[in-house]
């Protein structure tokens, strides 16, 4: 994006037109955008998703838990148009103004690590878990971590993370 944007004589879009490297992202741009005013909001994001292979492209990037999140959203946007005129400005206007929060089971069996708070592990039974001693001293004998003024006029006190000497900027 930088190189095709950086120093242009006009828009991006226009940079994008006559970049011949970049056919397939001009083509789906330019495709997006001659149907973004005609097609319902589940109909835009399904073009998207199928035709030009957003799915695969998020699931290749975010991995599988990106389903849920990409169902959902296909589900919000059938949501909207049973309530509201089903234009896509009016869709992402709904989107933003929402208060959306999708919770997802996670798999037990799937043979994956999760990275999870003591609050949101309260409760689960795993074969191996691992809580990691954030506050003590790592090269030394001494248990108390260390404190340092954030803002010495403030008197807020924040908390750091010792670490080796070796690892010391200069």
């Amino acid at each position: 994006l930088f190189n095709l944007a950086y120093k242009r004589g006009g828009t991006l879009l226009q940079a994008l037109r006559h970049a011949s490297n970049h056919a397939d992202v001009a083509d789906m741009v330019f495709d997006l955008a001659g149907q973004a005013d005609f097609l319902r909001p589940y109909e835009f994001l399904e073009r998207i998703l199928i035709r030009h292979g957003g799915r695969q492209r998020l699931l290749a990037r975010l991995g599988i838990e990106a389903e849920d999140a990409i169902n959902e959203l296909l589900s919000q946007a059938l949501h909207f148009e049973t309530r509201a005129i089903p234009s896509l400005a009016g869709f992402i206007r709904w989107i933003e103004a929402g208060d959306i929060d999708v919770k997802r089971e996670m798999d037990t069996g799937a043979g994956t690590v999760r990275v999870m708070t003591v609050h949101g592990a309260k409760g689960l039974e795993a074969p191996i878990v691992i809580l990691p001693d954030t506050t003590s001293a790592i090269s030394s004998g001494n248990s108390r971590p260390t404190l340092l003024k954030a803002h010495p006029a403030s008197g807020d006190d924040l908390l750091l993370w010792a670490g080796p000497k070796s690892q010391d900027d200069p």
